[in-house]
């Protein structure tokens, strides 16, 4: 688990330190530096991750290059060298970006001699970062596979499976692992001991009521169909493109929520995106009930809804979330550059303290409101 991170000449977040927590949640104004910090973390993952594909992974190694595309996996768009080394660096044609897990510090070191190559020569730590089994990292992005009728498969064995950062495996994950057991501290309170496609259903129910989930395989199209219920069970069985896009934006958080296990990471950017304010807040809960397990969770939002969700769950009873387990970074920009500032939870579910431009926007647009009124009357 992640506890903290430095970087040094990557892009806006030159020389800046973030602390993070079991549950870690990354806000602010926009074009802050959020998505770098995440950017940050995806870049060593793919370090990590290409090292084993390519098999050059040699274990209590001191010297470990890899070469690392910028654009592509998980869904990446840095262009070229050149965009992602920071202007103000002292360190030319490189960068290094360090984590600590609380015991042992990992730093990787990204290069180029070319400011114009599309990706970066990496030297990797001589041990990993992060486990590398199925569930162990998953990243889902802000924009999500819609409302197609039919998904993706996977050509990979069980033990490397993927949700996509797009979500697009969802609904093959699901098919494969129906039967699992979840973990009981994630078993949904109405689902019981039962397997996975029903502790889904249970959960999704929390952000759309009353839904029921079909997978089917076509092996022709090396494709799977996802079918929704809604209304019991005299409704009919709809298609995605016919429910609304809550559903489908849903479904991949939650299903590679509850096939985590202690130690595993899960990044998801925006996860309030398509969702009323009271489904937000549930998902605020949701999120907070995986930290609690020990499923590493950053996300990136700009739901107050979601906040709202996170400091709830701290202070009901039957909720296992423990306030102390969350960190909240507010990033914003100002004639200095960027300015980070952590926020955390009381044992009273209050904030820690509230700067300027951290979801007061609802305050000020009411303010206004009334003094218009006034002035009008």
């Amino acid at each position: 688990m992640i506890t903290h991170m430095h970087c040094e000449g990557f892009k806006g977040i030159n020389g800046k330190d973030f602390t993070f927590k079991p549950l870690t949640v990354l806000t602010g104004t926009n074009c802050s530096g959020k998505s770098s910090i995440i950017q940050s973390i995806l870049l060593a993952r793919l370090a990590e991750q290409t090292a084993v594909s390519l098999g050059n992974r040699a274990a209590n190694s001191q010297e470990n290059k890899t070469t690392i595309p910028l654009n592509g996996p998980f869904g990446l768009r840095l262009g070229a060298a050149s965009e992602v080394f920071s202007f103000d660096s002292s360190r030319k044609g490189e960068m290094q970006i360090a984590f600590d897990n609380g015991t042992k510090e990992f730093s990787f070191l990204f290069q180029s001699d070319d400011y114009n190559n599309r990706y970066l020569t990496c030297t990797i730590p001589p041990e990993f970062l992060f486990s590398h089994s199925t569930g162990s990292f998953t990243y889902i992005s802000a924009i999500r596979e819609g409302q197609p009728d039919l998904l993706p498969m996977q050509s990979h064995p069980e033990s490397t499976l993927e949700i996509g950062y797009r979500g697009e495996y969802a609904a093959e994950v699901l098919r494969v692992f129906e039967k699992r057991t979840v973990a009981e501290p994630l078993r949904h309170k109405d689902a019981g001991a039962l397997p996975l496609t029903k502790q889904v259903e249970a959960w999704m129910g929390e952000f759309v009521p009353s839904v029921a989930l079909r997978v089917e395989t076509c092996s022709v199209l090396d494709a799977v169909g996802l079918r929704y219920l809604q209304g019991g069970a005299e409704s009919e069985w709809v298609r995605p493109s016919n429910t609304g896009f809550g559903l489908s934006y849903c479904l991949p958080i939650v299903v590679a929520g509850l096939l985590g296990s202690p130690g595993s990471t899960l990044i998801i950017d925006s996860p309030e995106a398509h969702l009323h304010p009271s489904a937000q807040s549930a998902m605020g809960q949701f999120l907070a009930r995986l930290a609690a397990l020990g499923i590493q969770t950053i996300i990136e939002t700009h739901s107050d809804h979601i906040i709202n969700g996170i400091r709830l769950a701290s202070l009901e009873k039957n909720h296992p979330f423990n306030g102390k387990d969350a960190q909240f970074h507010f990033l914003f920009r100002n004639e200095s550059g960027l300015v980070s500032q952590a926020i955390e939870i009381t044992p009273s579910g209050a904030l820690s303290h509230y700067p300027d431009a951290f979801f007061d926007q609802t305050e000020i647009d009411l303010r206004r409101i009334v003094e218009a009124r006034r002035k009008d009357s």
